[in-house]
Formats: structure tokens, C-alpha cells, sequence
């Protein structure tokens, strides 16, 4: 799985929020190496970053060091570039990570725990191939775990389902949410257990996260692969559907 970005992120770079989500998840990931490496050299251990997706002091330096201390970098730009050396890097520790079974969608971090703006993210795996996703942020939580169907692929242009110019949308069946972990929160603010409905997958565009969807991240590149790999999916299947689960 290559986790990518649309535009840099760092020092000097765009900086838009999802990308520097992206690039800070990749440094946790890559947190345990680079602190070996820093302890090596007599340097002082860095803490995990706060995926926020706010580009500040820490989100540098961690982006520096790693440039310096594990892939040798003489002169550390502090910046992660999109196709660039830095990110190919980062990448790397991608494939260490856990198998998971095709058209299934795993949770892995939640941010924003047990309030309605819960927002998970994880891996979603379709005609074999891993892509990173978000799920939340919207004031429902994110998509309750179960098992749907997925099809009718649309072409779609507003912002919220479009990234650098590629959107789509694929429908995902309604299920009956009860807030699960968020139960606490949802009878705070009154809201009653029912069906969720118009759910998707679709690109994470706009802000960061989804109203319970699932948000594919990525740049253009990274869409148009996942657009490609879920119509093989829904090609093969008897009726144009597909069952997803979702853990």
C-alpha cells in the first residue's frame, strides 16, 4: 500500500490538511526506527505526533531527523514532497503492516473517541489491492462496523467527493446505527438510533474526513487505481454488487 499525498507538506510546502495527516501517520508509523536511529547517534528520543493534521515545529523536525538520521540526508529539507524521495521512504514500513482479507475495510485509529465527531481511519482492501481511508468527522461518528453491499458507481464533481479533480461516488446499503462507542454522546445531543442512509465511498475530499462514509485517501493517482480496482470488483460479481465488511 502507497500511501500519497497532493501537494507537499513541510516546511515551505502547501500544507493542506489531509496531506499532512498522511505524512504525520507515516512518521508515527515510522516512530520506533527513527527513534533507534536518534539513540545511535546520542540524540534524544522524538514523541509520537498528533495527527491533526497541522503542520507545525514538531511535524518538521520529525520530517528533518527522519531525513537525516534514517535515510542520510546531509542537507534535510524538512519537506515531503508528493512522488518524492522523503515519501517513498516513509512508505516503506507500509508493507510491514497486517494482511487483511479482500473487500473488507479495517478500523486501526480513532480520533476524537466516544464523541460524535469520532473519526476512524484504516485500510480498505479491493481486487486485492490496499488503500488507506477515513471514516467520521462529521458529528455522526464514523460508519458503523457490519457487512454492506457496494455498487452504483456515479461520476461526481462537488468538493466534499473530488480530489484534484477526480470524483466519484459508489453506493454503500444503509445499516442500523445504534452510536455503538458513541452512545454516551448521541443521547447528549438527543439524537435517536435509526437507519444511516446515503452512505458512500468516495474520494476524502473537502474537509478532512466524511459524514460516515468511507473516504478514500490519496492523490489523482491513488483514485483513479482505486476507481479501477473497484469496478474489477463489481464486474466479476453476479449483479453488480459487492458485499464489504467492515471492522
Amino acid at each position: 500500500m502507497m500511501m500519497t499525498i497532493a501537494k507537499s507538506v513541510g516546511k515551505g510546502g502547501i500544507n493542506r490538511e489531509p496531506d499532512a495527516m498522511t505524512v504525520q501517520s507515516l512518521l508515527n508509523l515510522n516512530l520506533s526506527t527513527l527513534n533507534a536511529k536518534l539513540a545511535a547517534k546520542g540524540q534524544p528520543r522524538l514523541a509520537a505526533l498528533a495527527e491533526d493534521g497541522k503542520v507545525g515545529t514538531k511535524t518538521k523536525d520529525a520530517i528533518g531527523a527522519y531525513q537525516q538520521y534514517v535515510m542520510g540526508t546531509k542537507s534535510p529539507d524538512q519537506r515531503v514532497d508528493p512522488n518524492g524521495e522523503t515519501l517513498k521512504q516513509l512508505n516503506r514500513v507500509t508493507a510491514t503492516l497486517p494482511a487483511i482479507t479482500n473487500l473488507t475495510a479495517v478500523f486501526e485509529k480513532t480520533f476524537q473517541a466516544k464523541k460524535l465527531n469520532q473519526m476512524k481511519t484504516g485500510r480498505i482492501r479491493v481486487n486485492n489491492v490496499t488503500y488507506a481511508f477515513r471514516s467520521g468527522n462529521s458529528g455522526r461518528g464514523n460508519l458503523p462496523v457490519g457487512s454492506y453491499t457496494v455498487d452504483n458507481y456515479r461520476t461526481r464533481s462537488k468538493a466534499g467527493f473530488k480530489v484534484d479533480g477526480v470524483g466519484f461516488t459508489y453506493d454503500v446499503s444503509d445499516i442500523k446505527d445504534d452510536f455503538g462507542d458513541r452512545t454516551a454522546a448521541a443521547k447528549t445531543k438527543g439524537l435517536a438510533k435509526g437507519n444511516r442512509t446515503e452512505l458512500r465511498i468516495h474520494p476524502d475530499g473537502g474537509r478532512l474526513g466524511t459524514a460516515g462514509c468511507i473516504g478514500i485517501i490519496g492523490s489523482a493517482a491513488t483514485l483513479r487505481a482505486f476507481k479501477r480496482d473497484m469496478d474489477a470488483e463489481l464486474a466479476k460479481a453476479k449483479n453488480g454488487q459487492v458485499t464489504l465488511k467492515v471492522k
